[in-house]
């Protein structure tokens, strides 16, 4: 049924809805909020929040009623509980979620608010900012041109994930997500282009473009042209530079490999050329071979023959005196 709201002596004024948020008749004031609700009434300019523990219990009627009796009086909201983030009066209402932080100010140090329902007094000089993800989306950097050893151009696609393990100095160092987006892009590229910049294209060592190379690659080629060294160097550097904000660095993948189309037509003539230059030099060791070995053969024989030579000398000597 509805109440009635009387002022003494007994007047009846009106009827009202049970769940009508706030019904005044001069200076009553009839305030209503359902279980999930919050409010916030400044009585005679003294702000309070409803539902509070710290309420004056001479106005708590029960069953989310207050009474109160006042001239000056306001009231902010009511709004949900759960909602995301409302300012009602001088309060300041907010819910953080899973995977994320608040963040704002307390007589000007940085403040960081964990999952839950969360409320600050900006007359006590508390500020709410903002929302901040720590579990950030990745990074995709598309079609990133790099340059490899022998000046052969690439295109790549790489893969970033990471997530903020200290909220208080990445939000210290990156006002916003997109700062921090772009710190992530920026040393990945950096670190990548470095170290392909140290090495040959992946597929191909040193010795692909070196006449003189064997085919087999040398002993000190092992993690040239690796891919998975690349990955593994650049995430070690990139974790590192990251670390120091709080961030920690999940995952670097390149998703993505294409050699320049030029590079890649010639490469097959390249190849032939390479491998016409490998077997003259490999003739022209044979055949260096072979001369030094004939060399030391005439060598031989001619020593062979002198000695022959000398014996026969030396028996005829021997033969004339003995005569």
């Amino acid at each position: 049924p509805n109440p009635y709201v009387l002022v003494p002596p007994n007047q009846f004024l009106e009827v009202l809805s049970s769940d009508q948020s706030h019904a005044k008749a001069g200076d009553l004031h009839r305030i209503f909020l359902k279980p999930d609700e919050i409010a916030v009434v400044s009585v005679d300019g003294k702000a309070t929040i409803l539902p509070s523990e710290m309420n004056d219990k001479s106005v708590e009627k029960g069953n989310g009623v207050y009474i109160y009796r006042c001239f000056q009086f306001e009231i902010y909201g009511p709004v949900k509980k759960s909602v995301r983030e409302e300012k009602l009066g001088s309060y300041h209402f907010f819910n953080v979620s899973v995977g994320e932080v608040g963040y704002g100010y307390t007589n000007g140090k940085l403040e960081i608010w964990r999952q839950g329902q969360h409320c600050v007094d900006n007359n006590k000089n508390e500020w709410f900012s903002g929302f901040y993800a720590i579990n950030v989306d990745p990074v995709n950097i598309k079609d990133l041109p790099i340059t490899s050893l022998h000046m052969i151009t690439s295109h790549i696609d790489v893969y970033v994930s990471y997530s903020i393990k200290n909220p208080e100095l990445a939000i210290g160092k990156f006002n916003d997500h997109k700062q921090l987006h772009d710190y992530i892009e920026q040393i990945t590229r950096a670190e990548i282009m470095r170290l392909c910049a140290e090495r040959p294209p992946i597929g191909y060592t040193d010795n692909d473009f070196d006449p003189r190379a064997i085919a087999k690659p040398s002993k000190t080629d092992e993690a040239t042209g690796d891919i998975v060294d690349i990955v593994n160097a650049s995430k070690e550097r990139v974790n590192k530079l990251s670390h120091q904000f709080g961030i920690d660095l999940s995952e670097i993948d390149i998703t993505r490999w294409q050699l320049d189309k030029e590079f890649v037509e010639s490469a097959r003539a390249n190849a032939l050329k390479l491998q016409n230059a490998r077997a003259i030099n490999e003739q022209a060791k044979m055949d260096s071979e072979r001369k030094r070995i004939e060399n030391e053969q005439a060598i031989l024989a001619l020593e062979n023959e002198n000695n022959m030579a000398r014996t026969r000398m030396k028996l005829a000597a021997e033969s004339a005196i003995q005569a």
